[in-house]
């Protein structure tokens, strides 16, 4: 539907739009459409059905015989094909988020709306790309429900639908989370919902021909551990039982990675307790306070002891934990099971905090401190944006 804005229309029941091709041979007549006057402001036409993709130009007519020439167009895009809704069955009484994969979606426009049931109900799509798009399923009626993706304009369809089920109660999976992470893999991704115990045992993760045992599968949960790329981009990962059918499947984005690069202070009390402040490089893609990160400190044992903490645009500030023996001890970041690509930084956990700048040599710093009885060098390197460690 073309809609005009502008002043002094009135009804006369001949009014058409015309639809042309310019081109250097001069101007090629498609076709026309009866247009209806809402308003002394506003005018509708029906588009043309013209089967390929392009740009036109569009003529008004008050009377069906002399048109304007005011040099209107009108962009025709492809329709958007829908493959799959993830996930295809969700409880009436939730606002789950619905993930539609296919092909050429549109940021905008033709592909604005999700509509629910030929429309009884719609949301608004949040475009990821051209072959992913997301909606926040609303209050809906139990049943299937045919889904599709819509214009701004009421019943102008911009794709073909796909099933939705909804029900009152949980029946396949119901939710997928996280739904990024980074291309050194380790993201370990959630789906909850309810599975028939012969399908889910064994279950095992799938990406293509890539396949791989899940961490974790119950009739209520399965955890898959993401596997590191080379590449970013969006993939589709599957939950598949034993004899390869597909338990679910869900859209995963590889981003990239994120990396330590410092942490202030470098040295506390074993007792705990100092705030730390990790500057992470590499964040643009995770979302301000997005839930999921933690601090990992680790020392020379294996042991690791986690600690929440929250993303503030590129820093995570945590507070260090009691600590024993007095050491050296790694600092690391985490969001869903993925660790960051560097391996972290050096933290100095002593009994009696110390600490002095004795040298800045090539815009390094070093600080000289005891840390289990040896005498270490913590260089940390403005210019590299990295950390050194070094006994001596």
């Amino acid at each position: 539907m073309v809609t005009f804005s502008g002043a002094g229309f009135v009804e006369s029941g001949a009014m058409r739009c015309r639809y042309v091709v310019h081109s250097s041979d001069g101007t090629a007549d498609l076709g026309t459409s009866p247009a209806a006057c809402v308003s002394s402001s506003e005018l509708r036409c029906p588009g043309l059905s013209i089967g390929v993709k392009g740009e036109l130009g569009v003529e008004v007519s008050a009377n069906g015989a002399d048109y304007s020439a005011a040099g209107w167009r009108v962009k025709y895009k492809r329709a958007g094909t829908l493959l799959s809704v993830l996930p295809s069955a969700a409880l009436a009484s939730e606002q789950v988020v619905l993930t539609l994969a296919g092909r050429h979606f549109a940021r905008r426009g033709i592909h604005a709306r999700c509509v629910y049931g030929g429309g009884v109900r719609e949301s608004a799509v949040e475009w990821i790309s051209s072959s992913w798009v997301e909606c926040t399923m609303p209050a809906l009626p139990t049943g299937n429900l045919t889904l599709v993706l819509s214009g701004v304009d009421l019943g102008v369809s911009g794709s073909n639908g796909v099933m939705l089920l909804v029900s009152r109660s949980a029946l396949g999976a119901v939710a997928m989370h996280p739904r990024r992470g980074p291309v050194h893999g380790g993201t370990l991704v959630t789906f909850r919902g309810t599975w028939a115990m012969a399908e889910i045992t064994g279950a095992r993760c799938k990406i293509g021909a890539k396949l791989w045992s899940a961490l974790l599968a119950t009739v209520a949960e399965a955890v898959c551990e993401m596997p590191s790329v080379s590449t970013r981009g969006v993939v589709a990962l599957a939950l598949v039982s034993v004899r390869d059918t597909a338990v679910d499947r869900g859209m995963f984005e590889y981003v990239a990675g994120f990396d330590v690069v410092s942490v202030v202070p470098s040295s506390g009390p074993t007792g705990g307790g100092t705030m730390l402040v990790v500057a992470v490089m590499g964040t643009e893609d995770y979302a301000a306070r997005e839930r999921g990160w933690v601090c990992l400190f680790r020392g020379a044992g294996g042991v690791g002891v986690s600690v929440p903490s929250e993303l503030q645009g590129s820093t995570l500030s945590c507070n260090a934990p009691p600590w024993h023996p007095v050491e050296v001890v790694t600092v690391d970041v985490s969001i869903y099971g993925s660790r960051s690509g560097g391996g972290g930084a050096a933290v100095c956990l002593r009994a009696e905090p110390h600490s002095g700048v004795i040298a800045s040599v090539g815009g390094c710093f070093f600080e000289l401190g005891a840390c289990g009885g040896d005498c270490i060098w913590l260089a940390f390197c403005a210019v590299s944006a990295a950390g050194v460690l070094s006994r001596r």
